[in-house]
This record gives structure tokens, C-alpha cells and sequence, in this order.
């Protein structure tokens, strides 16, 4: 059973303390300590896998690199959108600190219309999205041969195995770089040089940020902590083009930390972005809360539009609660990762599951209502640096026990608190 405060709770951007603290108390954290690894079969076989990887390497490779002769990064960004919109301060970091660095990425087909979009990186891998072996993974091999890289960024969460094989292949002369498993911290070591801590239950944008200061000496350092998004000028002109038809302004914020693309807002109504669906399913948003929340809210706030987005899974949940819902002023949004971008970034308030759609909306200084199921990803993963109004469930496995009144509620809060 996952711990829970037992209640519903709502926080704001001003709690951001008092949720670490009630986290660090809720899951009885303590300081992260590099642990020997337990002597079980399955760490043994782990060892010798690293240890093959690894090759003849120096035992102490932990220096940072110098900047200045730094000229090619390999980052691997081979998984979901939210992780890689949270990466983008390691990114920003890395290019402000080493300016005349090239970064190619290792994406994958979960992901990789959204980094083609991005202008930072000179080449982009794809690779197939299981865990386990693929023979995509060769494409590494064959990239090592053409690019002596000088780094090589692990920008991952979990399969370190998956990571320190694809490391292996990309280049064993190159400094590699991770976030550090604190039981597994030995055994990944001998593959990764470097292994930054994340500080449970700090932002994992403060852990991105903080793997760039770990692998590069600069005298240039590293911009303020903000992620950012790509805008493909042919999907948020479409964007643009669909809302003018139907009289919605697009109104970009010029606080938005974006790459790529910016124009003058448009005329017209403001609207809401609504997000039903996340990957894991404690995080999807059911039919009937949703539907309930946008009854009230479309009523009450007619001047808005609400379109209500979700997966290509959850387009049948998104047709029913437009229909259920029954007004003019809710309609469902279809469109393409990029055009989903652009629709958040142009956007009045998102509300949304905990997802890569609130990175989406912080990264263009759009305010957030977020459904959360965990205490914990309240804590690492909120709406970084924008007004928010997180709604925590008192059952961490879903999040049907939130009332639909108290999304209006912090919707009202929210968007009144900036007239």
C-alpha cells in the first residue's frame, strides 16, 4: 500500500516548502547514502555486465570536463515527453556553460516528433521504445564510428542497464554521465563517470540542471533554472489559423521560454486546455469528474472556451464528456503532438493530470490546475515556476476520490487571483 495523508489537500506554488517537508515526513526520507550493493544473484550478474561494459577504463574518471574544449555531447532522451521537457534546463545549461558545444540526442518514437522540432540538437537517433534489446540499438554502434564524443548524458530515470549498454556502444572514451541509483551507485560506476544524486524530493529539474555543473568546469554559469519547449511554426500557424475560425485568441506569453518561433497574440476569446489522460493509470482523469468539473465551469465562465484533449487512447473519453457536457463553448481538441504544444502554449489555464502537458504549460508561463495521485510527485514533478493549484487524492492509486467541485474551486482560485 502506498503512504497517503489520508485526506484530499490542495497546495499552491507558495507551498512548495511545506509539501517537501510533509513528503520527506509522509515517506521517512533520509539523506541519500551510497550503499554497497546487496551480494544477491541478479547485482552479481549485474556487476559483471558493468564490468564488461566498461572495458579498460581509469578507475577515477569524476572530473568535470573543461568547457572550452568541449565540442559534442551525446544526450540519451529515449522516453516520455514530460521527462524530456524537465530535461531541457540540462540542455540550456549545457549550451550556455560550453557555447560552442554540438548535441545530438538519442530519442525514440515516443518522443521524437517533438525533439525534430527542436533546433538545439545537429542530429537525432531514433530508437525503438522497448526495454529490452532491439536491433535499433545498433544505430549507436554505427554513430560511434562517424562521432568521437567527448560526453555522453544519460538524461534517464530507470533501465540503467539499458543506458550503460547504449553508452558502451555510443563510446567508451567518452565521459559519461548519469543520475545516481544510491544502492547501485558501485556497479553503475563502472560504466558511469559521473553519477549526480537527485536529493529526494527536489524537482528533478533541479537534478537536470545540476548534472550539466557536474560534468562541465565553466567560467560562463548556468542560466536560471526555467525549462522550455520547441514551437514548429508550421503546427502552431495551424493552431493559430483553427482557434481565429472560431473567434479564440492565441496569446503566447512573452515570459515563455520558447524555441523557435514568436508573433503577436491574436484577438478574441481566451481559452482552457483540459487533459484527461496521463501514461500510468492512476494518473487518467475518469469521464464523470471530468465531465462534472466542466459542467460547472462552462457554465459559469461562458466568455471561455474549454477544449478537452487526451491521448489517441482516450479519444472515446474525450468525445463522451464533450457530448455529456453539452455546451458551445467545450469541444474536443485532435491534433499533433506539435499542435498540442502550441494549443498549451497559446493557452489561458491547463488542467490536467499530473503529465507532460503541466511541463508543457510551466515551460510557457501558463498557470496550471493539477490532479495529483502522490504526495511524492507533487514534491518533484509540479508545474515549475508558474502559479499553480495542485489537488492531491487521498488514495495514491487514483484519482476518483477528487471532488469535481474542488477542481472548479481551485480552477475560480486560480483564475481570478491574476485578474
Amino acid at each position: 500500500m502506498l503512504p497517503t495523508l489520508g485526506a484530499v489537500r490542495t497546495f499552491t506554488e507558495n507551498d512548495v516548502d511545506v509539501v517537501r517537508d510533509l513528503t520527506i515526513d509522509l515517506y521517512q526520507i533520509r539523506q541519500a547514502r551510497i550503499a554497497p550493493s546487496a551480494p544477491s544473484l541478479k547485482n552479481r550478474l549485474r556487476s559483471r555486465v558493468f564490468g564488461a561494459l566498461a572495458g579498460h577504463r581509469p578507475d577515477d574518471r569524476s572530473e568535470p570536463l573543461i568547457a572550452t574544449n568541449v565540442r559534442s555531447i551525446l544526450l540519451f532522451r529515449y522516453d516520455a515527453l514530460g521527462d524530456y521537457v524537465v530535461t531541457t534546463p540540462l540542455i540550456d545549461a549545457i549550451r550556455t556553460m560550453a557555447p560552442n558545444v554540438a548535441i545530438d540526442v538519442v530519442a525514440s518514437s515516443r518522443n521524437v516528433s517533438l525533439l525534430r522540432a527542436d533546433p538545439r540538437f545537429r542530429r537525432i537517433v531514433v530508437l525503438h521504445p522497448q526495454h529490452a534489446f532491439h536491433p535499433s540499438w545498433l544505430r549507436l554502434r554505427r554513430l560511434a564510428q562517424e562521432e568521437s564524443y567527448d560526453a555522453i548524458v544519460a538524461a534517464v530515470f530507470t533501465r540503467m542497464t539499458k543506458a550503460a549498454v547504449l553508452a558502451a556502444m555510443a563510446g567508451r572514451n567518452a565521459k559519461t554521465v548519469t543520475v545516481r541509483h544510491d544502492e547501485r551507485a558501485a556497479i553503475y560506476g563502472k560504466v558511469f563517470d559521473i553519477q549526480v544524486p537527485h536529493h529526494t524530493p527536489e524537482h528533478w529539474a533541479c537534478t537536470m540542471e545540476r548534472m550539466a555543473q557536474a560534468m562541465l568546469k565553466s567560467d560562463i554559469p548556468a542560466p536560471p533554472l526555467r525549462q522550455s519547449i520547441p514551437l514548429d511554426n508550421v503546427a502552431t500557424n495551424h493552431v493559430i489559423d483553427q482557434l481565429s475560425e472560431r473567434g479564440i485568441a492565441w496569446n503566447l506569453r512573452e515570459s515563455a521560454n520558447v524555441v523557435g518561433y514568436r508573433r503577436s497574440p491574436t484577438i478574441g476569446r481566451k481559452y482552457v486546455v483540459v487533459n484527461v489522460s496521463a501514461y500510468s493509470p492512476n494518473r487518467n482523469w475518469s469521464v464523470h469528474a471530468c465531465t462534472r468539473a466542466i459542467s460547472m465551469l462552462a457554465a459559469e465562465w461562458t466568455d471561455l472556451h474549454f477544449f478537452i484533449s487526451g491521448a489517441p487512447s482516450a479519444a472515446d473519453n474525450v468525445n463522451e464528456i464533450v457530448q455529456q457536457v453539452s455546451r458551445s463553448n467545450v469541444s474536443a481538441w485532435k491534433g499533433t503532438i506539435l499542435e498540442l504544444l502550441a494549443l498549451i502554449a497559446g493557452s489561458d489555464i491547463v488542467i490536467s493530470p499530473d503529465t507532460a502537458t503541466i511541463h508543457i504549460a510551466a515551460a510557457a508561463d501558463v498557470p496550471c490546475v493539477v490532479l495529483f495521485a502522490e504526495l511524492i510527485k507533487v514534491a518533484e514533478w509540479y508545474p515549475l515556476g508558474v502559479p499553480f493549484r495542485a489537488i492531491l487524492s487521498d488514495n495514491p492509486e487514483s484519482l476518483v476520490s477528487i471532488p469535481a467541485t474542488t477542481v472548479a474551486e481551485m480552477f475560480v482560485d486560480l483564475y481570478t487571483s491574476r485578474a
